[in-house]
């Protein structure tokens, strides 16, 4: 249950930071949706490659 919540409220953080970063950049004469869902996307694939790359399992050496 840790991991699930883990990845849930990750992902959550991860996309709402990525969008609002995004927004913040995005030209302010832009009226469209601009890079606000581009943002959140890359947010939350940038959380799940860090959270898959840092919680490998360490190799044995023996």
């Amino acid at each position: 249950m840790r991991t699930f919540g883990i990845w849930v409220f990750g992902l959550l953080a991860s996309a709402f930071i990525g969008g609002l970063l995004a927004s913040l950049l995005d030209s302010p004469y832009n009226t469209g949706p601009g890079n606000a869902p581009l943002g959140v996307v890359a947010g939350m694939l940038t959380f799940a490659c860090v959270r898959l790359w840092l919680g490998q399992s360490p190799k044995n050496s023996n």
